[in-house]
């Protein structure tokens, strides 16, 4: 059975409120902000900026971290802001998936949220 993408944080105000009410961890690749929300189901907010590359490497960093999460159990009631940094812009093609899943899910642990 397939899993479901995590719902979008899209306003600029939920930005916001996980920037100033989340906690926050780094690492070389991504900064990952996360904050409660009383939805019941978690939301997922990418920021890729033109520093990453062109769109096509853009898009890539964005495909990747998606299907990271969406693949990771995550609780439900959080909201997740993922920041990609300059270095997850150079990731070769070859181990890219595990290496975005494998960082990912140390911030997520850092943070508490994992299962």
């Amino acid at each position: 059975m397939r899993k479901k993408p995590l719902a979008s944080l899209k306003k600029q105000s939920d930005f916001r409120r996980v920037f100033k009410h989340g906690k926050s961890a780094a690492m070389p690749l991504f900064v990952v902000y996360a904050a409660a929300n009383d939805l019941g189901f978690s939301r997922l907010g990418l920021s890729v900026s033109k520093k990453i590359g062109n769109a096509v490497k853009r898009n890539r960093v964005r495909r990747l971290i998606c299907e990271s999460c969406r693949i990771m159990e995550i609780p439900q009631g959080f909201d997740l802001v993922v920041i990609a940094r300059v270095p997850a812009g150079e990731l070769p093609r070859e181990g890219s998936f595990v290496k975005v899943g494998r960082t990912l899910s140390q911030l997520f642990g850092r943070l508490g949220i994992s299962k």
